[in-house]
Parts: C-alpha cells; sequence; structure tokens
C-alpha cells in the first residue's frame, strides 16, 4: 500500500474523525465547563444484506449517561430492537437513530441489499479529494476489495488535465494551479472496475484538516472543534486559532466547543496565523432542529405540535373533532398518506384531514352522468395545474373540465358520501374558473337554485353571483337554499353553459 510522500495544499480538507498524531491546537480559555465527550454510533454507515443483524455500537457516552430509546425512520427497511440490534427486512436504505437519557440524539445510515445482488470490485482512496502544493508528489494510499476483501490487482492510472498533475502507477506529481480527475481502472474476476479522486493543486504548501466539515448533530448536542495544520508533511501548531460561527442562533461557539441551538446549516469560519502568515477557511455544519407540524381541518388549523426531530413518527388526530364528521383520510405537505402516522421530515410539515364529504382532489368518482337541461355534458379529470390569469394554480394539483358541448346547457351531479342534514350552517364551497359567457348552474333534481357567471342576468334563481372572467373563484353557497333546515341532502345537480373548471367541491357543516 502506498503512503503519502509529500505536501498538502492549503485547501481545507475536512474529515470526520479526530487525527491522530495531531498536536492540540491552542485555544482562548473558555469559561470552565463539563467535558462532555461526543456521542456517536462507532460505525455510521452500514450495508446489510436482507435477513442480517448488525449489533450498534455508541462511543463518547458520558457517566451515568444511557441509550433510552433506538428509532428506525423506515421499519419496512431496518428495523432497531431496545438493544441497538438492527435487522436488515428490505432493500433500500433506513436512518437509524439513538436516544439518551440526557436528551443527546445521533443518526447512522442503514444500505440494505438483496441477498442475491451480484458482488462487484471496488477501488478505495484513503483521501479524496487529495490536495499538494505545485512541485509536490503525493502516492495515492489505495485498497481493491472484493466480497468484503482486499485483493491483488493491477491498476491503469490516468488524469483528466496533465497541465495540472500526471500520474505514474499511483503516484501523483503536481505542475499547475487548478483542479483535475485522476482516474484508476482495473479488471478484477472478469469485471471491469473504476474509481476517480479529485486533484486539487494550489501554490500554497500548508495543508489544513477540520473533524467538523459537513458533521449532522441534532439540536443540543454540543461537539469540540479540531484544526490540524501541516507543513511539508509535518504537523504544526498555529497561532491565535479563533472559531466563529456566521449563525450564532443555529451554531453557538464558546472557545472550540459548538453547541448546536436550532435547525439549518452553520457556516463556521477558522481563522489561525502560522509563519507570519494569517489564514482563513470556511466549512459547514448542518444541524437538524425541532420542527413544527400543523394540523388543518376544514380549512382551519386544528392544533400545532412543536420539537418534533427529524425521524420520529408522528401520529395524526384532531383535538377539535367535528361532532358527526369522520376522518377519511390525512394529507401531508398535499400528498395522501396510508393511515394517520408519517415519519418526520427535517423540515417544518402542514398536515390536512380529509373529512367525510370533502373531496380529495380526484372527485370525478362522485359524479354520475346525468340531465337537467339537455342530454349532453362531458367531463374530465386532469392532473396538473392550471393557472388563472394572475397566475395561480389549482390548490389540489387537478381539476375537472366541464363542457355543456356546443354551447349548450348540460349538468352531471355531485353525490355526497353521505346525506347532510340542512342548518343555518352548511354550506356547499365550489372553487371555480370561467370565461366568457360561461356559467354554473347549481340545483337539486330539475330545480334550479343557484347560478353563477362572468354576466349574470336577473333569472329567477334564489342565489347568484356574478365572477371575475379567468379567475379562480370560491363560491360558498348555503345549503338552505336547495331545502329547508333539518332536511336531508344526498346530492347536488353541476349545471353548465360553455366550458368551466371546477377545483374542488367541499361541503361545510
Amino acid at each position: 500500500m502506498k503512503k503519502t510522500l509529500l505536501t498538502f495544499l492549503l485547501v481545507a480538507i475536512f474529515v470526520v474523525t479526530a487525527f491522530a498524531g495531531c498536536k492540540p491546537t491552542p485555544q482562548p480559555e473558555p469559561e470552565p465547563k463539563p467535558d462532555v465527550p461526543n456521542m456517536a454510533f462507532s460505525v455510521t454507515t452500514k450495508s446489510l444484506y436482507v435477513g442480517e443483524t448488525y449489533q450498534t455500537e455508541l462511543t463518547g457516552l458520558a457517566d451515568g449517561e444511557n441509550v433510552t430509546d433506538y428509532q428506525s425512520n423506515n421499519s419496512g427497511v431496518a428495523t432497531i430492537n431496545s438493544q441497538g440490534a438492527v435487522t436488515a427486512v428490505s432493500v433500500g436504505n433506513a436512518t437509524i437513530k439513538a436516544v439518551t437519557n440526557q436528551g443527546r440524539q445521533t443518526l447512522m445510515r442503514i444500505e440494505v441489499l438483496s441477498s442475491d445482488m451480484v458482488y462487484v470490485p471496488y477501488i478505495a482512496f484513503s483521501s479524496n479529494p487529495i490536495s499538494v502544493a505545485v512541485g509536490d508528489t503525493y502516492a495515492i494510499d489505495y485498497v481493491v476489495s472484493y466480497m468484503g476483501k482486499s485483493v491483488d490487482a493491477t491498476l491503469e492510472w490516468s488524469s483528466s488535465d496533465e497541465k495540472i498533475a500526471k500520474v505514474n502507477n499511483g503516484v501523483v506529481s503536481a505542475f499547475g494551479e487548478g483542479s483535475c480527475v485522476i482516474t484508476a481502472e482495473c479488471t478484477y474476476n472478469g469485471q471491469k472496475v473504476v474509481s476517480k479522486a479529485v486533484v486539487n493543486v494550489a501554490k500554497y504548501g500548508i495543508a489544513v484538516s477540520t473533524d467538523f466539515d459537513n458533521r449532522e448533530l441534532f439540536v443540543t448536542q454540543t461537539v469540540d472543534l479540531r484544526l490540524c495544520v501541516s507543513d511539508n508533511g509535518r504537523f504544526v501548531t498555529p497561532d491565535n486559532v479563533v472559531f466563529e460561527s456566521a449563525n450564532v442562533d443555529i451554531a453557538l461557539i464558546e472557545g472550540n466547543k459548538l453547541t448546536a441551538k436550532s435547525g439549518g446549516n452553520a457556516e463556521i469560519t477558522a481563522r489561525f496565523s502560522y509563519n507570519g502568515a494569517d489564514y482563513e477557511i470556511k466549512r459547514n455544519v448542518y444541524i437538524y432542529g425541532y420542527r413544527v407540524v400543523t394540523i388543518k381541518a376544514n380549512g382551519k388549523t386544528d392544533s400545532t405540535l412543536r420539537g418534533i426531530v427529524y425521524g420520529d413518527k408522528v401520529k395524526l388526530d384532531l383535538k377539535k373533532h367535528v361532532s358527526g364528521r369522520q376522518i377519511k383520510c390525512w394529507y401531508v405537505d398535499g400528498i395522501k398518506i396510508d393511515g394517520d402516522s408519517f415519519v418526520m421530515p427535517d423540515k417544518n410539515v402542514v398536515c390536512e384531514a380529509k373529512l367525510t364529504n370533502q373531496t380529495e382532489g380526484n372527485f370525478t368518482k362522485n359524479f354520475a352522468n346525468g340531465t337537467l337541461f339537455s342530454a349532453q355534458a362531458t367531463y374530465e379529470y386532469v392532473t396538473g395545474s392550471l393557472v388563472d390569469k394572475n397566475n395561480k394554480d389549482v390548490t389540489d394539483g387537478n381539476y375537472v373540465l366541464l363542457d355543456s358541448v356546443t354551447n349548450q346547457n348540460a349538468s352531471i351531479v355531485f353525490n355526497f358520501d353521505e346525506s347532510v342534514a340542512v342548518s343555518d350552517s352548511a354550506s356547499i364551497t365550489i372553487r371555480v374558473k370561467m370565461s366568457g359567457t360561461s356559467k354554473l348552474y347549481v340545483g337539486t333534481q330539475s330545480v334550479v337554485k343557484c347560478v353563477a357567471g362572468v354576466s349574470v342576468a336577473l333569472e329567477n334563481v334564489t342565489w347568484k353571483q356574478s365572477v371575475e372572467g379567468n379567475l379562480w373563484t370560491e363560491l360558498r353557497i348555503p345549503l338552505n337554499i336547495f331545502a329547508e333546515n333539518g332536511n336531508f341532502l344526498s346530492a347536488v345537480s353541476l349545471g353548465v353553459y360553455g366550458v368551466v373548471y371546477v377545483d374542488y367541491i367541499m361541503l361545510n357543516y
């Protein structure tokens, strides 16, 4: 195996683990605080085959700290028991989370492969990207693996730009400032494998490494920030090391300790001096924050769940149940889910309960061909968007096109899920868009009670409303227009003249 020969670049190479042999970086004296070790799974990414079991281990637990809960965000792919043992269930990816009695949390990734998948060889580089200075050489440390074991293989090497760097038998020679790609190829067991590494070449002979680039943390976690500097392959001690956070509301830094305060990306800047020169590097830390679940019903907010984090299983319910109304289904951020629970993503979400007699987007199942004014009518359910003149889209991402055909009056029937008791507060809401001389008639059986359109004549109807052409408009029609209070309705007729687009129909009671 080939080892590193010479210099690293002045490009910040961030790795996830601490660097052996790196001297501690002098830090400003912070306020004395208890030294809390970093908690993490000993293995943060693991591949398993279906049916395999893997026992996880945690490092960095404090005195008296123990795991109180293990969770899988996709139990259909991988499960984990109370002892931290992961079982691969089916092909896919899952995220495992451990929660301790001190409120600290950490993640690991599980990839589940099919047991009949073909083994393929692969080439792994110990460093990628590779950083060198102009004039330096670097021997790439690599291993060829097959079926989990290292094997001998002859590699063919090439560079995408030899003006920047050449490669000969795995040894990179840097000639010019810039970046290029080094490619290694081999054939093993009849299978060709290719691996690539980015080589960054700069004029500086200094290499900087930290342990926090692209690190993932949870709110409340505290970690130490470590900085290592090497000069021509030799670790050195920099002066005046300072860590700063671009957003202290997300990541608060005191001395060399970072505390995760809220969710989001935090840019961390490390400044130091060495050999009379000042250096500055910037990298990101991502924090899984506390998220909010807003629960709605009937267009109004029912309740709000706070403090939810990525991977939590959220069970949905209404605190303000509507008397006589059953929950038909749930939508999470506009997507219908099976059942009443979902796995929390790393963002705020809006969940909406659809009650009986509320449409769910594809409400054509509630339409039946009928005739009120003529024998002709067509309707078409369309998936996609339809914007109006104000560039406003439909709510559910779909709509129904009603066409009277050759501008003759025609209609269809909208059937309710169940009969609705008529009252002063009960109403039907229809969201429509029409243009020209189009009109929408609403009635029961053969009696027209309501009319809406761009131009509405003084017709003998109980309720009428003018709407602006080519604009999505919500019509709210009281049910006691159709029948007296105390009576029950099971359907209404929708008659059209011309072409009318319907986004949704919803009963309110």
